[in-house]
């Protein structure tokens, strides 16, 4: 069974370099090797691609995106999913400013999951020296006391503090704060992970992990 039109374009008919094949490869593998995931296509990856489409941000150069692949695991505390995705941003002019004859793209990782509880518009990245600079003026990071480790190390921000506070146990928390460059964003019980690099092999894992580490998913 095949993905419908909406997801298939002409990037999954162009030829990647043999190391961004390899690391398509190798990041597949490593998410096939540590759980039990199913490979989804038809109707149902039509509905995870609409639905993270219509909430992710891209870049304003971004002509085309897509799955390259989607699979499901069955985690712990409920399934998720994990998306190898091609940001596609077409044939850039070459720096004389003729029109490019080489397509530009880059390959991301996203997890996506859906959350038993309303966690509103919820938003995780690294914190940076001018976030703990503002923090002393302008307290719009929700600190944990309970997990000094990630609240010094990440930014959260949400419309929803005392949810997200009683939600966001230290297990989560804790899981998170072992890792560099993630991203979560949430909106409403829709829940994505991505990461502030392009793919790498390990992001799987990292995915499968902090979800694991939920406890608040719901089963899909």
């Amino acid at each position: 069974q095949k993905l419908s039109k909406e997801i298939i374009n002409m990037l999954n008919f162009y030829n990647y370099s043999i190391i961004d094949s390899t690391l398509l490869k190798d990041s597949f593998n490593k998410i096939q090797q540590q759980s039990r995931a199913e490979i989804v296509t038809g109707p149902e990856a039509d509905q995870v691609y609409q639905q993270t489409i219509g909430t992710i941000r891209t870049p304003n150069e971004t002509k085309n995106f897509s799955f390259e692949n989607l699979l499901k695991i069955q985690g712990r505390s409920g399934n998720f999913y994990i998306a190898q995705c091609v940001i596609d941003f077409g044939y850039p002019p070459s720096n004389m400013g003729f029109p490019g004859t080489e397509i530009k793209y880059s390959l991301q990782l996203i997890g996506i999951a859906k959350s038993n509880t309303d966690l509103g518009n919820t938003f995780i990245r690294p914190e940076s020296e001018v976030d703990k600079w503002i923090g002393h003026f302008i307290h719009q990071d929700i600190i944990f006391e309970h997990a000094l480790q990630f609240s010094d190390k990440y930014f959260l921000t949400s419309d929803k503090k005392d949810v997200i506070q009683q939600t966001f146990g230290n297990s989560f928390l804790d899981c998170i704060s072992k890792y560099d460059g993630i991203l979560l964003a949430t909106k409403g019980t829709e829940m994505y992970i991505s990461f502030t690099t392009g793919l790498s092999v390990e992001q799987g894992l990292i995915v499968m992990d902090v979800f694991n580490a939920c406890g608040f998913l719901v089963k899909m």
